[in-house]
C-alpha cells in the first residue's frame, strides 16, 4: 500500500510541474528517475533483505539501485526472482532516462547559441547594411591612400 501512495504522490508532483513550461522536461525526467531508483532499491530491499548476505540495510539496497541506474553494477548481485526482475527494470531505467538529460543540456546550450547570435547579429546590423558598410569603409580606405600618395 505505501508504494501505491507513493507512485499516487509522484503522479501529483509530475502533473505539478507539466504545469510549468520552462522546466517541465527537467524535472519531469529527474523525478522518473530518482522515483525509478527509490522504488527500485524498495523492492530490492524487500525481496533480498533476508535472502541475500550483501543487502544487511536499506542504504545497501539504495546503493545498488543507484549503481544498476548508472549501469556501473555493484558487488551485490539479485538472489531473488524479485531481484533479478528489478535489476532488469533498474537498469533500463538508467539506460533510457539518463540520455535524456543530455539531450536536454544540448537543447540549452542549443538554444543559448541562437539567441546569442541572433543579438550579436542584430547589433550588427542586417547583412545589407553590413555590406554597404564595408564598401564606403573600403571607399573611404582608397580615398586616404590616394590624398597620402
Amino acid at each position: 500500500m505505501p508504494l501505491i501512495r507513493s507512485c499516487y504522490a509522484l503522479a501529483i508532483v509530475v502533473g505539478w510541474f507539466a504545469i510549468q513550461t520552462s522546466s517541465k522536461m527537467f524535472v519531469t525526467y529527474a523525478i522518473i528517475l530518482f522515483s525509478g531508483i527509490y522504488l527500485g532499491s524498495l523492492g530490492f530491499y524487500v525481496c533480498e533483505t533476508n535472502v541475500n548476505p550483501g543487502v544487511r540495510t536499506y542504504w545497501d539496497a539504495l546503493w545498488w539501485s543507484v549503481m544498476e541506474a548508472i549501469t556501473i553494477g555493484c558487488n551485490i548481485e539479485a538472489v531473488t526472482t524479485g531481484g533479478k526482475v528489478l535489476s532488469v527494470i533498474v537498469g533500463v531505467l538508467g539506460l533510457l532516462i539518463i540520455p535524456m538529460f543530455t539531450v536536454y543540456v544540448n537543447n540549452i546550450v542549443s538554444v543559448f547559441h541562437t539567441v546569442t547570435s541572433a543579438a550579436a547579429e542584430a547589433a550588427a546590423g542586417s547583412p545589407e547594411e553590413r555590406a554597404t558598410a564595408n564598401e564606403n569603409n573600403k571607399k573611404d580606405k582608397d580615398q586616404n591612400n590616394s590624398s597620402n600618395g
